[in-house]
């Protein structure tokens, strides 16, 4: 699993490895393949590198995310 590898790094695979990277920018997450970007998260980390892409989805769908 790439943890903390660089979310441009992630972007210029090309798609996602499936390994469950902390910053995978793709949808569906985590998905091997995957191509789609989604620029939502890709936003969000910008300003809020500490954050996980699966603790965005949870709160996303809690309706706690910070502005």
């Amino acid at each position: 699993m790439s943890d903390e590898m660089p979310i441009e790094a992630l972007i210029a695979q090309g798609c996602c490895c499936g390994s469950g990277c902390f910053n995978c920018p793709y949808i569906p997450v985590h998905q091997a393949g995957s191509i789609d970007l989604n620029q939502d998260w890709i936003n969000f980390q910008h300003t809020h590198p500490g954050i996980s892409r699966d603790q965005y989805e949870q709160m996303k769908a809690s309706g706690t995310l910070p502005a």
